[in-house]
């Protein structure tokens, strides 16, 4: 347990294990000790970053042949998926037009996006 931050333990890193994405991983636990999360909470938030991880590859998984995105556009989406901890589905034209989806599970993750975004920005 050298230079670990005193509000991250064994069981917030038990939680992040089962996360597959290793950014992931590094983005969930700099969560954890920024809003000084709980184990509990840890392992809450490590079941919505799964669940968006298995979404995400059986919506791979069904769809034949995936539509070819940039780099640029998979990144976006994942620095989206790692500040708001929720499934993202990016998507944009050729004429730079799109559409951006955030996913929530129950009414705790909405009211947390919504102060995330509409309270933080007023």
């Amino acid at each position: 347990m050298i230079n670990q931050p005193e509000n991250f333990s064994e069981g917030h890193a038990r939680a992040l294990a089962g996360i597959n994405r290793e950014e992931d991983q590094v983005a969930a636990m700099g969560k954890i000790i920024t809003l000084k999360l709980n184990v509990r909470q840890a392992e809450e938030l490590a079941a919505r970053i799964k669940a968006a991880e298995c979404s995400d590859t059986a919506a791979q998984e069904i769809t034949a042949s995936p539509p070819k995105r940039s780099p640029e556009l998979e990144d976006l989406e994942s620095q989206f998926r790692n500040a708001l901890m929720v499934k993202v589905d990016l998507k944009r034209s050729t004429k730079g037009k799109g559409t951006l989806v955030l996913h929530f599970n129950n009414q705790d993750e909405l009211e947390r996006l919504y102060t995330r975004l509409v309270k933080h920005a007023e």
